[in-house]
């Protein structure tokens, strides 16, 4: 199983991580990105295996979701355009 979708995975994981660190716990944020991260990996792997899409799409798709869901969560908490 190829996960083009990696990137969008870390960055979500990593944007979760760098709330939970300025909120003021480090072992909470690590965890919630740890979450993050198994569940955008059991959405690949839904959508791969069971659904049986392409794996090229779907992690396009994957990764497309990730950037633009920490992007817009960073422009929804820090407030700048």
């Amino acid at each position: 199983m190829v996960n083009l979708g990696v990137d969008g995975i870390m960055l979500l994981s990593a944007f979760c991580f760098l709330c939970r660190i300025s909120a003021g716990s480090i072992w909470l944020g690590l965890l919630i990105a740890m979450l993050v991260g198994l569940i955008m990996g059991l959405m690949m792997s839904f959508v791969s295996v069971t659904l049986k899409a392409q794996q090229g799409i779907s992690g396009i798709g994957l990764q497309m979701f990730g950037l633009g869901m920490s992007s817009l969560l960073f422009k929804v908490t820090v407030g700048t355009d």
